[in-house]
């Protein structure tokens, strides 16, 4: 089912909302936004990215250190079930309920019943991992992140912002990840006076590996990006050199639409890195890796010591203020694709081990369900499957997606 014609967007200046067609992409919603002085803060890099996609899949960006993912901007959503029944879903309004151990959720007379359980308490707060289940939350909640397995998104009403006057970023290299990590639980803490917007990294393979594809970042090692709303003040630069930063080391730009160097360097990494393992007719292997907070020492040991682990290839870039690194091996062949597979699974129950979750942003999808029992237990892989039966007990819907799909 495709829902790429489905691109109606209105605005409403007034309550600083917007009615958008699941079949919108990101790139069109920023500019019909901007050209009314608005602003959707939830970023995701691919901009052909769709809004009902996002939703589907509760997208996250580089703003969502400061914004969160879009969960938290979707007032309402359109929704069509496994059985043609059409819904609208608000947030507020439309809740579940509890009856005796279940979930019990009223959509259009019809009464959808699961064990009640709970898969977010105690995990980070950046998890895409299963389905959204907490008691007393919205419907809406369980649609959003759900991947397509419970119903079809075909419209969503998103609260949206003033445009700020103006976004500044800067580029700072450092000599090692230590560095990177302390600059950015400073930022967090306070020291440039002003709220990150994002706090992003790359290591400095990643800078030559941009190097070697025509791309300079205009420096060596690692590199941290920090983006602020408001202006590169006295105070920011101040706290840079109390940093201990050699202010030749960072590069300022100030912009709203993304097009300056530092932009440029951050996001074409991941565009050459998928061109580089199409090149070679593979399927990319990346961790999607979050750790708690208050794991600062384990995260940067887990991400230095795999470089002893493996000769294989690999870089490591993200999203540092929340601690969600991705790790995107290069393997030359399939004898170190296969290396990189063995590697991934330990890499995988070591995070997990550590409190932190597999599937941050991304999602579970077909390639990583296998691990959902490394995150959860039985009981609550159960609870989730519960969920697919009763909206969807035909499995149609986006089989093989999250889970196997079940036959009678």
């Amino acid at each position: 089912i495709s829902t790429e014609k489905m691109k109606d967007i209105s605005i409403n200046t007034g309550e600083l909302t917007v009615e958008a067609g699941a079949g919108v992409t990101l790139k069109d919603l920023h500019e019909a936004l901007a050209a009314r002085g608005l602003w959707y803060p939830v970023d995701p890099t691919e901009q052909s990215a769709t809004i009902g996609g996002n939703a589907a899949t509760n997208s996250w960006g580089a703003r969502s250190l400061k914004y969160g993912p879009i969960r938290g901007f979707i007032l309402e959503m359109g929704v069509v079930l496994a059985d043609g029944t059409c819904v609208k879903l608000r947030r507020g309004v439309d809740k579940t309920m509890s009856c005796e151990g279940m979930t019990v959720i009223d959509l259009s007379g019809r009464e959808f019943k699961f064990p009640k359980t709970d898969t977010r308490t105690g995990l980070p707060h950046k998890n895409n991992t299963g389905y959204y289940l907490k008691p007393g939350m919205d419907i809406i909640d369980l649609f959003i992140g759900s991947e397509g397995t419970l119903g079809i998104i075909t419209e969503v009403k998103l609260r949206v912002l003033p445009m700020p006057k103006t976004v500044n970023a800067m580029m700072i290299f450092t000599e090692t990840f230590d560095k990177a990590c302390a600059l950015a639980d400073s930022a967090q803490k306070g020291i440039f006076d002003m709220v990150p917007l994002s706090i992003e990294y790359i290591d400095g393979p990643s800078v030559g590996f941009l190097k070697e594809n025509g791309i300079d970042a205009g420096g060596a090692g690692p590199a941290v990006f920090i983006e602020f709303e408001g202006e590169v003040t006295e105070a920011v630069a101040a706290a840079v050199e109390k940093s201990g930063i050699d202010p030749g080391k960072v590069t300022v730009s100030s912009t709203r639409e993304k097009k300056n160097r530092i932009y440029k360097v951050r996001e074409a990494l991941p565009e050459r890195i998928n061109e580089y393992i199409r090149s070679k007719g593979m399927v990319k292997i990346s961790t999607d890796f979050t750790f708690p907070s208050g794991k600062m020492d384990e995260m940067v040991h887990f991400y230095e010591n795999i470089k002893e682990r493996t000769r294989v290839k690999h870089l490591i870039f993200g999203h540092l203020g929340d601690n969600n690194l991705h790790v995107n091996f290069l393997p030359a062949d399939e004898l170190e694709r296969g290396e990189v597979a063995r590697l991934y699974g330990n890499l995988l129950k070591e995070a997990v081990e550590l409190g932190g979750v597999f599937a941050s942003e991304h999602g579970v999808g077909k390639l990583k369900k296998q691990y959902l029992s490394v995150q959860f237990d039985t009981g609550t892989i159960e609870a989730m499957k519960a969920v697919k039966r009763a909206f969807d007990p035909e499995w149609k819907l986006c089989p093989g997606n999250i889970f196997d799909r079940e036959t009678k």
